[in-house]
């Protein structure tokens, strides 16, 4: 049995980034905090998370090692289209640093609530696109695919069938009789090719 080293890959970049997500709460939950706070209690605040703020970004430097090793084309194109956002990271870096420029300082009350609802923004962006893409299709050919009708006339190999009320012209390798229901399994033009529906399912017709 060989070994799939790209779904390998896969699944260790995942499991990362799936820690940096998870581990990333406790940091998100003291940001939401710090406006509530007075500056002592921020200080304190700030105090608690950044050791482990430091470390959990290992799991992102981790994941975006993988890609950089496993996947070199998929690397370039999202690097490719990071340069802006790393520039401004690079930049609001800086800020970080103890200068007596005052263009140079930043507080951390302002730095993590900031921080924290931008996160938490992106998330709540990914987890939608990765929902919305695994939904199934609502228009187009796509969404007729696995759809299930009743025979209007014998198919045999041609004739009509009815599909949530719309009367198609249909195509079956299989004999089916009228009113038997059947299931869509390609759009051909204006022609939908089906096969006779044999599990118990409500259908659409």
């Amino acid at each position: 049995m060989s070994l799939d080293l790209p779904l390998v890959f896969a699944i260790l970049m995942g499991f990362a980034i799936l820690m940096y997500v998870l581990l990333d709460g406790y940091d998100l939950g003291v940001g939401m905090l710090m406006p509530a706070a007075d500056s002592h209690q921020q200080e304190l605040m700030v105090a608690s998370i950044g050791p482990f703020w430091d470390a959990n970004e290992t799991w992102l430097v981790l994941g975006v090692g993988i890609l950089l090793v496993a996947f070199p084309a998929a690397h370039g194109i999202v690097l490719g289209a990071l340069y802006l956002p790393v520039v401004a990271m690079l930049i609001g870096s800086l800020m970080l640093i103890k200068s007596d420029a005052e263009f140079f300082q930043i507080s951390w009350a302002v730095i993590l609530p900031v921080v924290t609802l931008t996160s938490a923004f992106t998330l709540l962006v990914i987890g939608t696109g990765i929902n919305a893409l695994r939904r199934r299709p609502v228009t187009g050919r796509e969404e007729m695919v696995g759809l299930v009708g009743i025979a209007r006339t014998a198919l045999a190999p041609d004739g009509q069938l009815a599909v949530r009320g719309e009367l198609w012209e249909g195509i079956s390798e299989q004999p089916v009789s009228a009113g038997d229901p059947v299931e869509v399994t390609a759009v051909d033009g204006l022609r939908l090719r089906v096969k006779p529906y044999l599990k118990k399912k409500e259908v659409r017709a």
